[in-house]
C-alpha cells in the first residue's frame, strides 16, 4: 500500500450524498513530520517580521487565506474526523498564520506612519 496517497474515500454505513476523505489514513509519522516543517516555515517568517519591523513583500492575502483554510479544516476535523492530533496540528497552523496576519497589519501601519513622518521632515 502506498502511504503517499492520503485522500482515500471513506465508506459509509449510513447514507450521505457526498464522499468524505480522511487525512488520518496518512501514517502518524508522516502527519507528525508536518509540525516541524510548519514551525520552521512560519516561525522564521514571524521572527523575520519581528526583527525587521516591516512586512516587506509578504503577501497578507496568502496568510489570510491560509488562516481561513486552517479554520475550515478545524471545523471539518471536529465534526467528521474527531482526531485530536490532527485537530491540534491545525490549531497550531491557525495560530501561526494569524500571528503573521496580525504582524502584517501592525508593522504595515507602523511602516506607513514612519514613512509619513519622514516626508513631513
Amino acid at each position: 500500500m502506498c502511504h503517499c496517497l492520503f485522500l482515500l474515500p471513506l465508506t459509509h454505513t449510513h447514507t450521505h450524498t457526498h464522499s468524505s476523505f480522511l487525512l488520518s489514513s496518512l501514517p502518524l509519522s508522516h502527519q507528525a513530520a508536518t509540525v516541524p516543517l510548519l514551525i520552521a516555515s512560519r516561525g522564521t517568517q514571524i521572527y523575520s517580521l519581528y526583527r525587521l519591523k516591516s512586512v516587506g513583500d509578504v503577501s497578507i492575502s496568502m496568510f489570510v487565506l491560509s488562516s481561513y483554510a486552517s479554520a475550515a479544516r478545524l471545523f471539518t476535523i471536529a465534526v467528521e474526523v474527531k482526531d485530536l492530533q490532527i485537530f491540534f496540528m491545525f490549531v497550531l497552523s491557525l495560530f501561526l498564520n494569524l500571528t503573521v496576519v496580525v504582524q502584517c497589519f501592525y508593522y504595515g501601519r507602523s511602516a506607513t506612519s514612519h514613512q509619513q513622518k519622514k516626508k513631513t521632515n
